[in-house]
């Protein structure tokens, strides 16, 4: 048996009038969660009560910040897997969808978000910042988007970059 594990995460964008913004949360801060108070996209690990990952991907979105899954324009597609830098046992797919126009304020986080946000894609800048480690006592240097104050780093960044660079932004 493969020691491997399964999640994935639902990426969601949306147009507010001329801005192209997509949806993250900051996840909650808790105490041996090494993701605690990060940007992250909805997601989170498959249950063996989903038909599948994109399943997992909704089911999670609707607990963390309340979407209702008739609102996405189609079923969510699949976008390829990554692996957490610091777990290489965790397969983490990417499903991306998009939500109808004007939708998503009513959004609210969950009990594992403390915060959801909608971040505009253009003026997203790329950036090298020291990070610090929780329960390491170190910052590591690291790739990100910045926007305003907000820093999205880790798996967050590389699946955003990954989307990006295949103009999933633009459609």
């Amino acid at each position: 048996m493969s020691a491997e594990r399964t999640a994935a995460v639902l990426v969601v964008f949306r147009k507010d009038g001329d801005l192209r913004e997509v949806l993250l949360i900051r996840r909650a801060e808790r105490e041996g969660d090494p993701w605690s108070g990060q940007l992250a996209f909805p997601g989170g690990h498959f249950d063996p009560g989903d038909i599948d990952l994109r399943a997992t991907a909704l089911r999670e979105a609707t607990e963390e910040v309340g979407l209702d899954p008739r609102r996405l324009r189609g079923e969510p597609r699949f976008a390829g897997s990554r692996n957490p830098g610091n777990r290489r046992d965790l397969v983490v797919s990417v499903y991306v969808s998009e939500i109808e126009d004007g939708a998503g304020t009513d959004l609210h986080p969950g009990p594992e978000a403390s915060e959801v946000l909608w971040v505009p894609v253009r003026g997203l800048e790329r950036v090298v910042r020291k990070v610090p480690l929780p329960g390491r006592g170190m910052d590591l240097e690291v790739d990100g988007f910045a926007s305003g104050k907000l820093f999205i780093w880790g798996l967050t960044y590389r699946i955003l970059s990954d989307l990006l660079g295949q103009g999933v932004d633009t459609q």
